[in-house]
């Protein structure tokens, strides 16, 4: 129940169940309330401000997982459908050599690899000679594999493979038509049973009818598409912070490093975004609204978008600014929760180990949680409070995302 001038709850009115009330703020002197009522409610309000935590405690971490149910590929995903995409638009040696380089590594590491894994090696060839690469590494490739791509190959063949899959990856991260009103119910469900277990009120805890949020929310997402943007600044109509600010001699949104780590409902894109766009100058970034496709080639260069086989370019503005501020996020608050994210990342995994320690409280949802708790994440596993892995799927719109969310609150009190 929550507390209303009329003693009348906010969100189901007469026939709320004060009885299971989640609500702190009961209104225990509404005359609605026999004294046995009255009792129950006043236990629960007792019972409930001893376990309920400070939601503006809380860090968000949201890995391919979270986007997943809405029509956006993961890595290995992926993998099947680049091939599709090679076979209408690519030329035999493109086809010919992600082929080799994909069949190779899967004999060689008896798994299944994803576009990272096929995109590293093209990486590697265009931009490491033999005279890079070490002496073990130089008698390893020759002794192994019969085919070594030539300087040719690697100057024209590489090229256009890695420009294909970059423009297949920017097409894949928009999201698909049909998918809106999933994010909405997803999310929305997921930050308000949060906020319920919030004992905390004020101006930080704002509250609707129907919603409740931390106005203080920091989340941090290695995902190119905006389904995170599009629930909060379409779909609920409330102000997300990316790291933008007016630009007034642009009349446009232009990214400022130094905006990061603001008191406000803050996403930070840490490989940046499919909405986010270069002018040719390369010193200014836009945020548009919605990716803009047609304005790539004239008004912008590309979209800023860190690939996974760009790792060199986390070490520059303003990604080394996003990664200070989860190095920040992690050390000052104790309740984290990940979701789709498998932590294969060693600079991100790294940074949450360095901060892990007794005060810390994790949350991981993720079909292998448990794989990754026990593997990877054992460090974390180890020096933490509490480590809860959930070995499922979020986001099942049809199924149990309901039950997913109520599975991360219980975690979380």
């Amino acid at each position: 129940m929550v507390q209303e001038a009329h003693g009348a709850c906010l969100q189901l009115g007469s026939v709320c169940q004060w009885s299971k009330c989640i609500r702190p703020y009961i209104f225990l002197t509404s005359a609605n309330l026999d004294q046995a009522q009255y009792l129950t409610a006043l236990g629960n309000y007792i019972w409930l401000n001893d376990i309920m935590i400070d939601s503006s405690d809380l860090t968000f971490f949201f890995g391919a997982g979270a986007s997943a149910p809405f029509g956006i590929p993961t890595m290995k995903q992926l993998v099947a459908d680049f091939e599709k995409y090679l076979e209408d638009e690519g030329s035999e040696e493109e086809k010919n050599l992600f082929s080799d380089i994909k069949n190779t590594l899967e004999k060689t590491l008896r798994r299944q690899v994803d576009l990272e894994d096929v995109f590293t090696v093209i990486d590697g060839i265009m931009n490491y000679g033999f005279d890079r690469i070490g002496l073990v590494s130089l008698y390893t490739l020759m002794k192994e594999f019969s085919r070594i791509p030539s300087p040719e190959v690697a100057e024209n063949v590489c090229s256009t493979l890695r420009k294909k899959f970059e423009e297949f990856i920017r097409e894949k991260c928009l999201i698909p038509e049909g998918s809106y009103d999933n994010i909405s119910t997803v999310y929305k469900d997921l930050f308000n049973q949060i906020e319920k277990t919030s004992g905390v009120g004020g101006s930080q805890h704002p509250r609707r009818i129907d919603f409740g949020w931390c106005s203080t929310w920091t989340m941090f997402t290695t995902n190119y598409d905006i389904c995170i943007e599009f629930f909060w600044r379409e779909s609920m109509r409330i102000s997300l912070h990316t790291g933008f600010a007016e630009d007034p001699a642009r009349h446009t949104q232009t990214l400022r490093s130094g905006a990061l780590g603001v008191e406000a409902l803050t996403l930070v894109k840490l490989h940046g975004s499919v909405n986010w766009m270069i002018e040719p100058d390369g010193t200014v970034i836009e945020e548009q609204s919605i990716p803009a496709r047609s304005l790539v080639g004239r008004r912008y260069v590309r979209p800023m978008m860190i690939y996974p086989i760009q790792q060199k370019e986390l070490y520059v503005e303003p990604y080394i600014s996003m990664f200070l501020q989860l190095n920040r996020e992690l050390e000052r608050k104790t309740n984290w929760v990940v979701i789709g994210y498998s932590f294969n990342d060693p600079i991100i995994r790294e940074i949450f180990v360095k901060n892990t320690d007794k005060t810390k409280q994790i949350v991981l949802v993720h079909p292998h949680a448990n794989d990754i708790a026990d593997g990877i994440l054992r460090p974390v596993k180890d020096k933490c409070r509490e480590f809860s892995p959930l070995n499922k799927k979020f986001g099942l719109r049809h199924r149990d995302y309901n039950t997913v969310n109520e599975e991360i609150v219980k975690c979380l009190v």
